[in-house]
């Protein structure tokens, strides 16, 4: 018999999620993080929707600060601005989370090693590495939550999430103003293939970041923005990450699952992956858990994973790989257009209350019952068409299809 029914690699805030299901379910969880200590660096921008904590099953002791609006600024100096009077999002301490659902899952039962790297896999058997030496354990069943590049992946012969981004973040220290909103800065020169950023996190700080895809070094771009923007601040500190761009084909494997970054689970929009991350590490820790407590073969089982992830998220994440290529593809003329056509305040107010950035998805049907808005959606969609094919992109595309509603 197993020594645990359920291992997870990777102790980030969705391996804990995951590892927190599986012990809630009765499954003898253990929980491998090779960090001696549960902080992470500045490169998780912080900005989630309000609903993530609730997800995540954590207290909302680690926000910092509410956000109410957007700016979004192209390359030609054109700003297009969104405010709202209710909370859109909020700007967290990923490090108190971490803390926080450490702590709950070591109360609820999972065994948590730090400073404890899995370093192969034989069947069942994890060798792992610590400052003690060298040991064994066995599990039922094994979930990787080690990131992007994972571990697991490779040992499962998983294909990793086949795009990624390159990610450049500076927090940096600025006199204190009383923002409630996020600058987000698009365009060819700025950001090429995606976008750069300026949240407001605790008081007296900014993360700065640009995300573009791979080949591309971030850190170029990241030192011209902070040159010609944020004249003044004082950097702090400085870190790189990689983020995937799509998620994995495939994500179960024998008696293995992978959750988070590892299985490319974000919101290809933003890159952001605590929610849709949250949501399938439920998922699989609940099902990992039956996995390895039921009389059923463990792989028959498992298999359920991938249909459930994709039916739970895959509508948003395709949605947003669509609206992310279309963006991509358009130059710094089209999207001082398309900024235009937008820039009406019947669209403003709409999409200020309407949208949500956990489900923006959802934003396309909501502003569609508002009829008087239609002419001015269908000029920014004009625009779109002339400068991109999306009806190829769709055509080629079949995870697209979703955002033929609006085109």
């Amino acid at each position: 018999m197993a020594e645990y029914d359920v291992a997870v690699v990777g102790g980030g805030p969705i391996g804990l999620v995951a590892a927190r299901q599986a012990a809630r379910a009765g499954a003898r969880t253990l929980l491998i993080e090779r960090r001696r200590r549960i902080e992470h660096p500045a490169a998780c921008t912080g900005l989630i929707g309000p609903q993530t904590p609730s997800i995540l099953d954590v207290s909302t002791d680690s926000i910092v600060r509410e956000i109410r609006g957007v700016n979004l600024h192209a390359s030609t100096g054109r700003t297009l601005t969104v405010r709202a009077e209710t909370v859109k999002a909020v700007v967290v301490d990923r490090s108190r989370i971490e803390q926080e659902l450490l702590d709950r899952a070591t109360k609820e039962g999972v065994e948590v090693r730090l400073g404890t790297e899995a370093l192969s896999l034989d069947r069942h058997r994890i060798r792992l590495q610590s400052p003690s030496g060298t040991a064994h354990v066995d599990a039922a069943v094994l979930i990787g939550a080690d990131g992007p590049a994972g571990r697991v992946a490779q040992w499962l012969g998983l294909p990793a999430p086949a795009q990624h981004l390159q990610a450049c973040q500076i927090v940096a220290q600025r006199p204190e103003t009383d923002s409630s909103a996020v600058d987000v800065y698009v365009g060819e020169t700025v950001a090429p293939g995606f976008f750069a950023w300026a949240v407001p996190a605790e008081p007296g700080r900014l993360r700065i970041g640009v995300a573009v895809p791979g080949p591309l070094r971030p850190q170029p771009f990241l030192d011209r923005l902070v040159a010609e923007q944020f004249d003044g601040i004082r950097e702090l500190s400085r870190i790189h990450a990689r983020i995937p761009a799509l998620p994995a084909s495939r994500t179960v494997s024998g008696a293995a699952l992978l959750v988070g970054d590892a299985a490319g689970q974000i919101k290809p929009l933003s890159g952001g992956g605590l929610y849709i991350g949250g949501v399938c590490a439920r998922i699989a820790g609940r099902i990992a858990a039956r996995a390895a407590l039921g009389t059923a073969p463990i792989p028959e089982v498992l298999a359920h994973y991938e249909e459930a992830w994709r039916r739970a998220v895959g509508t948003e994440i395709a949605f947003g790989l669509t609206a992310r290529e279309l963006l991509a593809a358009l130059s710094d003329a089209a999207l001082c257009e398309l900024i235009d056509a937008l820039d009406r305040p019947a669209i403003l107010r709409a999409a200020a209350e309407l949208a949500n950035i956990d489900h923006l998805s959802d934003l396309a049907t909501d502003l569609a019952v508002h009829r008087f808005l239609w002419k001015h959606c269908l000029n920014a969609l004009a625009i779109v068409h002339r400068y991109v094919d999306s009806a190829a992109m769709l055509q080629n595309d079949p995870i697209a299809s979703c955002l033929g509603r609006l085109l």
